[in-house]
């Protein structure tokens, strides 16, 4: 296997240096200072980001870090980002997981513990490379986000769901009749309005997910079958945890590319 592409986000000049001389030894290293500078990564291949989340322009709030990550886990989700932070508050956390960080690391820090963190997170990394090939067109470019929204694969999948406005909410139970990235589509025996928001269970197979996905849901159409009594309905995801998210993506990959 080839060495592992990482890239080193951190604002201060001397600990950058530091972390970069030494990573330099195992892996292949880029840096970034700031927001900027590690934006303009996006879209090239790289398998593990070591990111602080205080960041120039704005290094005394977490947004730029908050930011960059967001839109890394949104454009790049096969690479690993490794938060290497001060702020130790479980808040911030649970933020960064949320967004999809894949492991945090307080500061000050062992090199030696950062490099068994970056191995750790790293074990799928072969994955993600063949999975990287798949999100790209024929010359090699990058699909974004909203174009992999409409890729979508036929299923039978159990799905709960109740309407938020309802009282009381009364759970309704069904199969998809198909998924993708960005929703979901399924029959109802009552119709529901669009722009309605659901909240909802989905059951993908035992293997990718242990528990039931959750996802708030917000029904962009619905149209009726010809002489029969149901709707198909069709369901964007409006709310849903990165890890989720990453689930439905690898059963759509791995069912696209059988």
């Amino acid at each position: 296997m080839s060495k592992l592409k990482i890239l080193v986000v951190e604002g201060e000049g001397d600990l950058r240096s530091m972390m970069v001389l030494t990573l330099q030894k195992y892996y292949e290293v880029s840096q970034a200072a700031d927001r900027d500078d590690v934006l303009a990564y996006l879209g090239k291949e790289l398998d593990v980001i070591l990111m602080e989340l205080f960041l120039p322009p704005r290094q005394s709030t977490l947004d730029e870090g908050f930011y960059v990550l967001k839109r890394f886990k949104e454009r790049a989700p096969e690479t690993k980002i490794i938060i290497v932070t001060t702020a130790t508050e479980k808040a911030v956390i649970d933020k960064a997981k949320e967004l999809g960080a894949d492991a945090y690391i307080r500061k000050p820090f062992e090199i030696g513990a950062l490099k068994e963190v970056i191995e750790e997170v790293s074990r799928s990394v072969s994955l993600g490379r063949e999975r990287r090939k798949y999100w790209r067109d024929k010359e090699g470019k990058p699909i974004g986000i909203e174009k992999r929204r409409y890729w979508r694969v036929s299923c039978e999948l159990p799905i709960h769901y109740s309407l938020l406005e309802a009282k009381p909410s009364l759970e309704q139970k069904t199969r998809t009749i198909n998924i993708s990235y960005g929703g979901v589509m399924f029959l109802v025996e009552t119709p529901i309005f669009s722009s309605s928001l659901l909240d909802m269970k989905l059951f993908l197979p035992l293997h990718l997910s242990e528990s039931a996905i959750k996802a708030i849901g917000e029904v962009r159409w619905i149209k009726k079958f010809e002489n029969e009594n149901k709707y198909r309905l069709g369901v964007r995801f409006v709310e849903m945890k990165y890890a989720s998210r990453k689930i439905i993506a690898d059963y759509i990959y791995k069912r696209l590319a059988n």
